[in-house]
């Protein structure tokens, strides 16, 4: 029995060992065999790729007495390796980060290593320490003592003041590829004797996300869990991963627009006791999947049968569609870390995606070019009668309506993005209304907002400009959607004579008496009609699309 981890029974001995580093490896052991290295060096990049282990073979490479090869049997490179060396000292930046414990270490550097030709710094988690004790070190880093060599490793080099970047060579770390975790993992397995299914270690280099470390910590787990015989069943169980067949029946309906299927899926997986977290980035990887075989972009994280599956699915999507699910999808995932009802938040985004959806592009084209007018001399009845819209209409006009509406959650995500939180709450009480003419119409439900829109309406303009690539107007104005309806008596029915003046207001749909003499006259939309069924009103106004 061995309460040794096999991330660090496995750790890489020399560079011929280290997977995925090649660009690193490869420069340290040329520079090594030239004579030239330089006194300080910065390795960054992402948790568990191989940064420590890198700063350690550098350390024996130094020392080793084959340098710049390493024999890992002379006392040097069994010294380092066990990490009893009084001259490779690995601090932790975390908890020596002052001022106080960089002079200690200022100090030290004065004396030449007890045993060993170099004597190595290793400061790991170099980001934490603070400004003034990097600026205490900055002399020590230019002209150290010709016996010593810096490393700084970190996973946030942009936290690293430029004065210390200037005075290290700096190599950046890469996330390992699938293939590469899953041939070290087979290794590793292989020498210690374990049962494994290729499928199985696929969903552990998956869930590792690039980390070698990651992944040699879910195969103890799984070892373990699996009692020796690591199979795809209990890698699922370890995980909690749900069946892909769901995630395949979450598209499908998708596509077809069943949202009372994916609701009654969300429910289920909720009561399973399903992390909707996973169970959202799962739907991310599902779709990015979808994106990249549509584009023709090999994708290695996939099995054959995975690719036949979500090929036949993808048919059901453009890259447009594909593309705006996927913002939903990622802008979902990062809200459910901090929403209070992630359940809630899931449900309202899967119905969003089952929306009908056109390019804001494309609408703009269509917008552009009007459809023939009909002739001046053309009778239009008294009292139209209004057929049932075609099924292209329907979805049509759905795309049009909707796409105002995306439009402004675009300027929306590029307010997040610019950080402009106050405008983001303005924009956030404006509905778009219409689009005539390159104008898009908002209404705004105060004087407040509609002060604010004013205020910044050339900023608005530029930025609908930048998402459209058209010069978009915006024409704002001040009043509510919806006005209460004053009920002092029993509603009268609708006939075809004189109507009362309704309260509420809407645009678009049935014309009115004074109206139907125009020659642009279109069918009310199915919206319209089931409003005008909710609510005793008349259509007071229409703004037809051109």
């Amino acid at each position: 029995m061995s309460n040794i981890v096999l991330a660090r029974k496995y750790r890489p001995q020399n560079f011929q060992e280290v997977v995925g580093q090649q660009h690193v490896t490869k420069t340290l052991a040329n520079s090594l065999k030239l004579g030239i290295y330089s006194p300080a060096y910065l390795f960054s990049g992402p948790r568990g790729v191989g940064k420590t282990t890198m700063a350690r073979l550098l350390a024996k490479a130094l020392n080793c007495v084959k340098s710049p090869q390493i024999c890992n049997e002379c006392p040097a490179c069994r010294e380092i390796t066990s990490g009893s060396s009084l001259d490779v000292l690995e601090i932790d930046g975390a908890s020596n980060r002052g001022i106080d414990e960089v002079r200690a270490l200022r100090d030290n550097v004065k004396f030449a290593p007890s045993t060993l030709r170099h004597k190595v710094y290793i400061i790991d988690e170099a980001h934490q320490i603070t400004g003034a004790a990097f600026n205490a070190l900055l002399k020590t880093l230019e002209e150290p003592p010709a016996y010593i060599t810096f490393i700084l490793a970190t996973t946030e080099p942009h936290k690293i003041p430029a004065t210390i970047l200037s005075r290290c060579q700096h190599y950046n770390f890469h996330l390992l590829t699938i293939d590469q975790i899953i041939g070290t993992l087979k290794d590793i397995l292989t020498r210690e004797k374990i049962i494994f299914s290729e499928d199985a270690l696929r969903e552990i280099a998956k869930a590792a996300r690039g980390s070698m470390r990651d992944a040699l910590s879910l195969c103890d787990q799984a070892i373990v869990f699996s009692n020796r015989n690591i199979t795809y069943q209990a890698v699922s169980d370890l995980l909690g991963l749900l069946p892909q067949e769901a995630f395949y029946q979450i598209v499908e309906n998708i596509a077809q627009q069943e949202n009372k299927k994916n609701l009654q899926i969300i429910e289920k997986i909720v009561n399973d006791g399903y992390d909707l977290i996973q169970f959202s980035q799962g739907l991310v990887d599902i779709f990015r999947a979808m994106l990249l075989i549509s584009l023709g972009v090999e994708n290695p994280e996939l099995t054959a049968e995975q690719k036949i599956h979500l090929a036949n699915l993808s048919k059901n999507f453009n890259p447009a569609q594909l593309i705006r699910i996927l913002q939903i999808l990622t802008r979902t995932l990062d809200e459910l870390h901090w929403t209070t009802n992630q359940q809630i938040l899931l449900e309202i985004s899967l119905v969003r995606i089952a929306e009908p959806y056109a390019a804001i592009t494309e609408l703009l084209k269509r917008l552009e070019s009007p459809a023939p007018s009909t002739t001046k001399t053309q009778q239009i009845p008294a009292q139209p009668t209004f057929s049932q819209p075609a099924e292209s209409e329907k979805s049509e006009t759905a795309a049009l309506s909707g796409d105002y509406f995306r439009l402004w959650e675009e300027l929306l995500k590029i307010l997040g993005q610019k950080r402009n939180y106050t405008l983001i709450q303005i924009v956030r009480q404006v509905n778009p209304v219409s689009f005539v003419n390159n104008t898009l119409k908002v209404i705004c439900p105060g004087k407040f907002t509609y002060d604010g829109i004013i205020r910044n309406q050339s900023t608005i303009e530029q930025l609908l400009k930048e998402i459209s690539r058209q010069d978009i107007k915006i024409s704002p104005e001040q009043k509510s959607l919806v006005k209460p309806i004053e009920t002092t008596s029993a509603p009268k029915p609708v006939t075809a004579e004189k109507t009362p003046e309704p309260e509420l207001e809407l645009t678009g749909g049935i014309p009115t008496e004074e109206e139907n003499t125009a020659p642009d006259l279109v069918a009310p939309s199915e919206a319209v009609k089931k409003v005008l069924n909710y609510f005793p009103g008349k259509i007071k106004s229409e703004n037809k699309l051109k």
